[in-house]
Formats: C-alpha cells, structure tokens, sequence
C-alpha cells in the first residue's frame, strides 16, 4: 500500500476542521490596582448571546449595592449599563443595555470601584459565565499592577492540528518511498 503524504496530511487537516472545532473564548486580565480597584481588559468573541459578563468569585461577599466604573470599555459596541456584585455571592456582574450577539468582540477598559467588597487577591482565576450563570463564555486572571500584558491565545486546537501536520509529513516521509 503507497501512501502520498498530501492526502495523509488533508486527511487529517479536514478530520479536525469540522465546525465548532476551534472557538475563541473571552479572555479577561484583571489588574488590581487596590483592595477596591481594578482596572478589566479583554481579548476574545462571545460564543453565546449575553446581555451579563458574570465574574464567578471575583470579590469578596457582595452586599449588591452598584459600584462606580469608568474606561472605555466596549462588548459588541456597548458600554456597560451597570456594574454590581450581586447580594450574598463572591460574583461581578458588568450589564448591558442588550444583549452582545455571538461573535461580539471586547475593546478598551472598564475600571471598576467596589463600594464595600474586595476584589481576589493576585493570582486568582476562574469562570466568566453568561446572564443564566450556567455558560461558561471565558476566563479571567487576577494580575497585580504593573503586570498586566496583552495575552496571546491561540485558537484551540493550534497545537495539536501542527502536531498532526509533523506527524502527516512523517508518514509521509517513511511511506512516500514504498511501491
């Protein structure tokens, strides 16, 4: 049996390119400037329709009253409505008039003022979810000041679709020479 390493290799490039396969999510960095203060920026597109970017365990036990928020910060073309931590839970909610259709992308900074919580110490990660609380729509990391950077996240599966195109050409390689 001969092999040609072009059709091993587009074999395996159109295995993994079925749609939904690789996806951008929201990527947030959280600079805390303050127990009180931090400065959010994004990079990423929305995967679902939201009108809620909910921060799982962000802030200290909230007593939902509205903090104040400044920047520039846009999703979809829109600016927050409202920023808050909801009564009795660890959450940040940034609101929106209407809600971001899938593809939305994030621009600019949103610096946000806690009224009475406090924002996770440096280090902390976890869960952005949407309006329900129930999808997952991106992650955030808590940054000290200073050490905010622009993050580079490369489509999922990047990794593994150069991985398969090395091991495509390998075959290739060990089998193109056989009659």
């Amino acid at each position: 049996m001969r092999f040609n390493g072009v059709s091993v290799v587009s074999g395996l490039f159109l295995g993994l390119s079925v749609p939904g396969a690789a996806h951008a999510a929201l990527m947030f960095q959280i600079e805390r400037i303050s127990d009180t203060v931090a400065s959010i920026t994004a990079i990423g597109a929305l995967e679902v329709e939201t009108s809620r970017i909910l921060f799982e365990d962000l802030t200290s036990i909230g007593d939902e009253g509205v903090d104040m928020y400044a920047g520039s910060f846009l999703l979809g073309g829109q600016a927050p409505s409202s920023v808050f931590t909801p009564a009795q839970t660890t959450d940040y909610a940034v609101n929106l008039v209407d809600a971001a259709p899938v593809g939305s992308t994030v621009s600019g900074e949103l610096v946000a003022t806690l009224d009475a919580e406090t924002f996770a110490p440096v280090g902390a990660t976890g869960d952005v979810k949407d309006q329900t609380g129930d999808v997952t729509i991106g992650a955030y990391e808590v940054v000290a000041p200073n050490q905010a950077k622009a993050a580079v996240v490369p489509a999922p599966g990047a990794a593994l679709l150069i991985l398969t195109a090395f091991a495509g050409f390998g075959l290739a390689r060990r089998f193109g020479g056989r009659n």
